[in-house]
């Protein structure tokens, strides 16, 4: 069993660290106690792989599907990632120029944050964004590098750690 025990970063906050190596910020979220990958932290790794990519319909699908899963509410959150997703998509299928386009990083780089809760990634998680990029895909594939590749690569690395 770990031991924890509360120490000062130089920002001044609180961090408990145990004795296997484990951080977790004070106020941070759960699954850090357990070495976890979040929901919002393989979204974050979207935004690191494919960040410069313009968000299309099958990203924001996939979105909504990692929100959902993420927090449990099967609704899209106003203000939310998905909602943002969504946003994006539409006004990216309009624009003539990419540089006008709004890319995935420009969603998805802050997504810990912006997540209300967050969950670790599981197999069922990945297959349920996975199929929401699919079903939302002009080819009916994912996208190399996207949203359902990173989740999927959490949901493996969580059960195989």
């Amino acid at each position: 069993m770990s031991q924890y025990q509360p120490r000062r970063t130089d920002e001044g906050r609180e961090e408990d660290q145990s004795s296997d190596g484990a951080v977790n910020v004070a106020g941070g979220h759960a699954a850090m106690w357990t070495n976890k990958i979040t929901m919002g932290e393989a979204l974050e790794a979207t935004a690191r792989s494919a960040g410069d990519r313009p968000v299309q319909r099958h990203d924001a699908a996939a979105i909504a599907a990692a929100e959902a899963t993420a927090t449990g509410m099967n609704v899209v959150l106003p203000g939310g990632l998905a909602d943002a997703a969504r946003l994006a998509a539409d006004a990216n299928s309009v624009a003539t120029r990419d540089e006008y386009k709004t890319k995935l990083g420009d969603i998805l780089g802050d997504a810990v944050t912006k997540i209300p809760a967050d969950k670790e990634v599981t197999k069922e998680d990945a297959a349920r964004v996975a199929r929401a990029e699919i079903r939302t895909s002009p080819d009916f594939d994912k996208s190399c590098g996207g949203v359902a590749d990173s989740v999927t690569a959490a949901a493996r690395l969580n059960e195989h750690p």
